[in-house]
């Protein structure tokens, strides 16, 4: 009976130790499950790592933006960076002359239908200007005849072609038939304006002077004039050509 009442006082007395601290009275957790729940999430202890903004994707093109600090801050150029900076407006003030001078970009237009004498009243609307580059192609029975003018009498005409031919010009002779080229010192015909100009550098380079590009057409030849150089006096001289000739017509260009 002894055994059985000591027993019996150890149950009661670990039921109550189990009931005591099931309420917390020892400083354990109180409300049971409830209670170990709201000590696991303590608001006090909750700490934010990263912003929505950090967590989202960057993509290639993002740039970051500066803080109003950052933005205030100048950072000196280097020497090379100031060198580069004061060298190009003067780069800008030497091509601005230039394209100026070239009247904007390059065009190049060819003009069909005219004749010898509308060609050359455009080539005197250039007087000096060598910007703009003319080629005239005849479309029927022209040729281009490379000449020293009319020279005062035979004899004269007779000395300005041997002295020619001692330049190396070995096919140089007089004109002996009546008319406005008598006593001329014929020195070659071709049957393009290229080739006659390229035959008038020879010349040149030989030393030879006085030389001249004669176009000898068949009455009512028409030629093809091709035209290259800045574009807005190409298209001045095209206007003054189609104006010129009611025939005339643009066409696709051959200078080169």
């Amino acid at each position: 009976m002894t055994f059985l009442r000591t027993l019996f006082f150890l149950l009661l007395t670990a039921n109550v130790l189990f009931l005591i601290m099931g309420r917390g009275m020892f400083g354990g957790v109180a409300g049971g499950e409830p209670g170990r729940l709201s000590a696991q999430i303590d608001p006090a202890k909750i700490r934010i790592v990263a912003s929505a903004d950090a967590a989202r994707p960057v993509t290639p093109d993002a740039q970051p933006e500066s803080s109003p600090a950052q933005s205030k801050i100048d950072v000196p150029a280097s020497p090379a960076q100031q060198q580069s900076a004061a060298a190009a407006p003067a780069a800008a003030e030497a091509v601005s002359p230039a394209a100026a001078a070239n009247g904007g970009a390059e065009r190049c237009t060819a003009v069909a239908g005219l004749t010898s004498e509308q060609i050359a009243a455009l080539k005197s609307k250039l007087q000096n200007d060598d910007s703009v580059k003319m080629q005239d192609r005849a479309l029927d029975g022209s040729s281009w005849w490379v000449n020293i003018p009319p020279q005062a009498d035979r004899d004269a005409a007779v000395r300005r072609a041997e002295e020619v031919r001692g330049q190396g010009v070995g096919g140089a002779f007089v004109i002996r038939e009546e008319g406005e080229h008598r006593n001329a010192v014929s020195l070659g015909l071709f049957k393009s304006d290229v080739s006659a100009q390229e035959f008038m550098r020879q010349l040149q380079a030989k030393g030879v002077k006085g030389a001249r590009i004669t176009v000898r057409s068949v009455p009512g030849t028409r030629h093809v004039l091709s035209m290259r150089g800045p574009a807005d006096r190409v298209g001045e001289l095209v206007e003054l050509a189609l104006a010129a000739n009611s025939g005339a017509k643009r066409e696709e260009c051959q200078a080169r």
